[in-house]
């Protein structure tokens, strides 16, 4: 799974940085080689998985590979990954992103799906939108290059993907703007805007990442008055808590979403 893949290499890159231990990067080593082997597509970007359960590929992997490469370029001036970074980019330039905005499906020659019997499969998600921006924003700070799609995305996303009560990152809107017919919010998209506007640093940035953290809080972590130290992950778009259990994969977003306050 290219997914589970671009994670190790994102978790090798800072426990290779903590402890120096070469066989970690060799371990990083192999794994690249894998990618670069066993998961690569034939026409272009990666497999999601082997075997292939979907008749659609997706844009995530690639971001999350995209951005364990960069952890290596950053940490440890690697130049395989930063090859691997400069791929992402380009597959993200022409593939990913059409009109300016990311779509999340794809066919098998990475052209964004038309049609589907789920319409969601034909939104864009906010989340996503704010997450690529920050990404794309990183790689041209490492020296990479330029690209006007996080402009683009970001004004989309602050103009269409809000709850207009709440003021949380919906999960998917339609690339025209349009709701989706039962909107809902998980956590991790809130993190992403707070990422974004904190990497900004402007007082008006701040701003709002900060006003974001309040409503993280007050929204998905406050149960009965109480902030207990564990999160809710879906709401409804009236606030409804719709998903009795949480994914530990949120503290990977709730820890990142200060990144820019700490690297």
């Amino acid at each position: 799974d290219s997914y589970d893949h671009a994670f190790v290499l994102y978790a090798l890159a800072w426990a290779y940085k903590v402890t120096g231990d070469k066989e970690l990067l060799q371990t990083a080593e192999d794994t690249l080689t894998f990618l670069n082997d066993d998961l690569r597509h034939e026409f272009e970007g990666f497999k999601e998985e082997i075997p292939a359960s979907s008749k659609y590929r997706r844009a995530n992997p690639h971001m999350h590979l995209f951005e364990a490469a960069m952890a290596w370029m950053r940490m440890h001036q690697h130049d395989g990954m930063a090859n691997l970074a400069q791929e992402c980019f380009h597959l993200f330039q022409k593939r990913f992103c059409v009109n300016g905005l990311l779509r999340e499906y794809f066919d098998d020659s990475l052209s964004p799906i038309k049609r589907s019997d789920n319409a969601i499969d034909l939104a864009v998600e906010p989340g996503h939108l704010y997450e690529w921006a920050y990404l794309l924003r990183l790689y041209e700070q490492l020296g990479g290059e330029e690209s006007e799609a996080p402009a683009i995305m970001e004004a989309f996303a602050d103009q269409f993907g809000h709850n207009a009560k709440s003021g949380l990152v919906l999960d998917h809107v339609f690339p025209n703007g349009g709701s989706v017919l039962h909107p809902t919010s998980r956590l991790w998209p809130q993190t992403e805007y707070i990422r974004l506007k904190l990497f900004h640093e402007t007082p008006e940035d701040d701003e709002h990442a900060l006003a974001m953290v309040e409503r993280l809080f007050e929204n998905y972590m406050t149960f009965d008055g109480n902030q207990p130290g564990y999160w809710k992950d879906q709401l409804s778009v009236d606030g409804k808590n719709l998903i009795e259990r949480a994914p530990g994969s949120s503290f990977y977003h709730i820890l990142g979403c200060f990144a820019p306050l700490l690297l």
